[in-house]
């Protein structure tokens, strides 16, 4: 059996930035972007059969947000105070997530103590798999905040600063939790 289809990707991005001469020696930028996209991937045997192994709907969220203050304390030093954030987040899904497994025949158990359900990914000898399903969710956040301070002396450029980074990732993935059966000659 052989199968082909579209995929589609579409995007929804915007951004907005706000640059303000607060007074004569302090400078303001502000920045927000967010790009959100959903990937489809096609069943491999129509959108209305759980038994179709290709199947996923990705939905995406991409934000970030920046916002940066440039000082002159007097005409040789000046400051550059920057804090950004980002976070990036996208949930997978498939056909048959949340699938009762009973319904084939599987024992209750399996069920019972699975972390999520779905249709049991199954292939019958070298046909194509029917079933399976995915089920990860992953989050990501970025904070960083940073200081520099700039002193000029005669011919003499002095910099210092400072950077602090946090980062977060959490992921689950809940992945075909009730099992891969194949069956051959």
């Amino acid at each position: 059996y052989f199968f082909s289809g579209s995929q589609d990707r579409p995007v929804n991005d915007y951004s907005g930035r706000v640059d303000h001469q607060w007074n004569s020696s302090t400078m303001i930028t502000a920045r927000y972007s967010r790009s959100a996209t959903v990937i489809t991937v096609p069943a491999t045997f129509g959108e209305s059969n759980i038994g179709s192994s290709a199947y996923t709907l990705t939905p995406q969220n991409h934000p970030s947000a920046v916002f940066k203050v440039t000082k002159t304390f007097s005409p040789s030093m000046f400051g550059e105070f920057v804090s950004s954030w980002t976070n990036w987040w996208f949930a997978r899904s498939s056909l048959s997530n949340g699938f009762d497994p009973t319904q084939l025949g599987f024992p209750s158990y399996l069920a019972a103590n699975s972390k999520a359900l779905g249709f049991p990914s199954i292939a019958p000898g070298e046909m194509s798999t029917l079933g399976g399903y995915v089920n990860p969710h992953d989050t990501s956040n970025r904070l960083e905040l940073k200081a520099n301070l700039s002193k000029l002396s005669g011919k003499h450029t002095f910099k210092f600063g400072g950077l602090y980074n946090l980062g977060k990732y959490s992921s689950r993935i809940d992945n075909n939790a009730l099992g891969t059966y194949s069956f051959g000659k």
